[in-house]
């Protein structure tokens, strides 16, 4: 959250040195530091979520916990990517 407010602080002073409905010239690699820090924290916590569902629920759950967790997740990055494109596109 630090990193994503910084970086939005800084696309915002850019934003307003500009002319309003412009552009913001700022490189997409200012993304890279909060996408990363994601990226680990998801690592960090499927494993111990696929750990937790294999130790609490019954043998017969398990291999379909597993796999409705991935399909959890792919699901998310749809929805946020529908958002995004959604929000980029529509009017003003």
């Amino acid at each position: 959250m630090i990193v994503s407010a910084i970086v939005e602080s800084k696309r915002l002073k850019i934003a307003h040195t500009h002319q309003p409905n412009s552009t913001v010239p700022m490189l997409v690699l200012w993304l890279f530091p909060k996408l990363v820090i994601e990226g680990i924290g998801e690592a960090f916590h499927f494993p111990g979520q696929v750990a937790f569902y294999n130790q609490e629920f019954p043998l017969s759950l398990r291999s379909t916990l597993t796999a409705m967790a991935s399909v959890k997740i792919g699901i998310a990055y749809y929805l946020s990517t529908a958002m995004v494109v959604d929000g980029s596109s529509g009017s003003q």
